[in-house]
């Protein structure tokens, strides 16, 4: 195991050097379905959530990642998303069978000028193998300064198998801050690749699933 933990952190730092040097202040995608990964096993991925500016058009928003099966049913993420998002998180999947379930707690620190920004993101998750579903929370503080909270409803498809997948999503933002209501919808798209832990006469291989 902790030769699984080396190299998982030998990933997360290769991916974080590419995205610095490739390089809103939250995370908006979720890109991840209910269930979680096995213990040992390792996932990486990568992204895009486009968004639309008015003075530039349609505009990405690339984002770089993985994830840790920690314990049964308990696995642990991270990713940078541009600009400068830092996002960890936790998974606890409570139902699996024909229909699968997990809550989740996630946190992001940005830095934008000299300001500091912090989220947190309690998120529901429920889906099949094809299909995901779930609704997020995004509560805000700059500066020390609470900026309320906006809830997201995520709609997704997930295509490929278990070891490579694509996900497609729809991010649907319900603005509730200063009494003014308004609904924005924003896609992504994701790519996953799993590595497989098995046990072989006692030592942990990574192989491809």
């Amino acid at each position: 195991m902790k030769s699984n933990v080396r190299k998982l952190l030998m990933i997360i730092t290769i991916l974080c050097m590419i995205m610095v040097l490739l390089s809103s202040c939250v995370s908006i995608s979720t890109l991840q379905t209910p269930e979680t990964l096995e213990p040992g096993d390792i996932q990486v991925g990568a992204g895009t959530l486009v968004i639309y500016d008015e003075a530039n058009g349609l505009f990405p928003l690339f984002e770089i990642g993985g994830r840790f099966g920690l314990a049964k049913n308990v696995d642990i993420g991270f990713k940078y998303a541009y600009l400068n998002v830092w996002v960890f998180d936790a998974k606890y999947q409570f139902i699996e069978g024909k229909i699968n379930a997990s809550i989740d707690m996630g946190a992001s620190v940005c830095k934008s000028g000299n300001d500091y920004y912090y989220a947190l993101y309690p998120m529901v998750l429920v889906g099949q193998k094809h299909w995901y579903a779930g609704i997020k929370g995004t509560a805000t503080i700059r500066q020390h300064e609470f900026g309320g909270i906006a809830p997201t409803i995520i709609t997704g498809a997930r295509i490929g198998k278990d070891k490579f997948n694509m996900l497609i999503e729809l991010n649907t933002i319900i603005n509730l801050e200063d009494g003014n209501f308004g609904v924005v919808v924003l896609p992504s798209i994701g790519f996953n690749y799993k590595f497989k832990v098995k046990s072989r006469n006692k030592k942990n291989v990574i192989e491809s699933q």
